[in-house]
């Protein structure tokens, strides 16, 4: 709580002195002022509303900090916070830890390379495609979430959702569920896989599941409604929500003409 307060005041003090007085930390030998430095960076690129003079300075210093950062839980934070600004050299950065033996790092890298929804170069094509492979399942999960949007990456994310969506680790099923939902893919074995997540305990991970096979119009959605269950508070303006119903008003509307 003391951390977080303290770096929220200090963002809130938009002055040079105090800018300069943080990041001379970046050089402090222990890790947790290094820590604190990237996550008043990250918090300043959060809070940014519009153009700020202060972004281009700011990214400068993150992807200096990046090439010279040796502690891995460190420089991971300091590559969360450099997704949030804009940077020519953003994606060099990713791809040169593409293959750190940290995944701490390497779950960061797809975020840096989806800068502006920009088309992937071949080189960061490649470098996504070989995450959806990685040992580590976050990182695998947000390499398919950046790549799905590319056409020629898709086939081989598509597979790699499905593997996720049967991995042993809960939360990794769920974002699965969320992946696959959103995804282009309709294929039956998609489908397929969204219809099997509705064993799952979590209505959320449910809920995901049928708002996928409402949205191919799948035969399987009613019943996936049913194995939704009572939503209760907090759904009256959920898009996943609202697509249920839709696809029931939809339903009755067109058996009643």
């Amino acid at each position: 709580m003391n951390w977080w307060t303290v770096c929220w005041i200090l963002t809130q003090r938009r002055g040079y002195e105090t800018w300069s007085a943080v990041v001379a930390q970046r050089h402090h030998p222990a890790p947790t002022h290094r820590r604190f430095v990237a996550d008043y960076v990250w918090t300043r690129g959060l809070l940014r509303t519009g153009s700020d003079p202060c972004e281009k300075k700011e990214s400068e210093y993150l992807a200096a900090w990046a090439a010279e950062e040796t502690d891995s839980e460190v420089l991971a934070q300091v590559l969360d916070a450099f997704t949030w600004y804009e940077h020519p050299g953003q994606e060099a950065v990713g791809l040169r830890y593409a293959d750190h033996p940290d995944p701490r790092v390497r779950r960061e890298v797809p975020g840096a390379l989806s800068a502006d929804d920009a088309p992937f170069t071949p080189a960061s094509k490649a470098a996504l495609l070989t995450l959806t492979r990685d040992p580590d399942a976050e990182v695998r999960i947000r390499a398919c979430r950046v790549g799905m949007r590319d056409d020629d990456l898709l086939p081989e994310i598509t597979r790699a959702l499905l593997l996720l969506a049967e991995d042993p680790d809960a939360d990794m099923r769920g974002a699965a569920a969320t992946a696959l939902a959103d995804s282009r893919d309709r294929t039956p074995a998609v489908a397929d896989a969204l219809a099997a997540l509705l064993n799952e305990d979590n209505q959320l991970v449910r809920v995901e599941a049928a708002y996928g096979l409402a949205r191919r119009d799948d035969p399987r959605t009613d019943e996936a409604i049913e194995r939704v269950g009572p939503l209760g508070a907090g759904f009256e303006h959920d898009h996943r929500a609202g697509a249920l119903w839709w696809w029931r008003w939809r339903k009755a509307n067109s058996t009643a003409g």
